[in-house]
């Protein structure tokens, strides 16, 4: 993926909605990527699968050449983010790229939750987490 700069809708399609319960896209190379919008548009954690288990790891990414809230809008607004709260892996990223991929996650959040940071698995993450904690 070194060459890509477009990396909107990469997951993209039929079916309409992606399930898991991990997903690593940190190998990816996005050093070049100017375009993230809706790259993670439908997701939701497999039914039988314990929420808190729902891990995106981002580790790596650059996304320092995606400048406008539409080219960095990495989750879709059909994210189902008021049931299934990932638990989003930032490690080794800058703290640009750290703040667009929360800015995105917060705006899928319902009021009631925001985005967090802290360490899972003794790595930097993101997490959701009740307004009033």
């Amino acid at each position: 993926t070194l060459n890509v700069t477009d990396f909107s809708e990469m997951f993209y399609g039929q079916p309409a909605f992606w399930y898991f319960d991990k997903l690593d896209l940190s190998h990816l190379n996005t050093s070049n990527g100017e375009n993230f919008n809706n790259m993670l548009p439908y997701v939701g954690v497999m039914q039988s699968s314990d929420d808190s288990a729902f891990k995106i790891d981002l580790s790596g990414f650059d996304m320092s050449k995606a400048v406008t809230q539409d080219s960095y809008d990495i989750f879709g607004a059909n994210w189902r983010l008021r049931w299934n709260k990932p638990v989003v892996f930032v490690e080794g990223c800058d703290s640009s790229t750290i703040a667009k991929i929360k800015w995105s996650y917060q705006n899928r959040l319902p009021s009631e939750l925001t985005v967090s940071e802290t360490t899972v698995d003794g790595k930097h993450a993101l997490v959701a987490v009740e307004v009033n904690q």
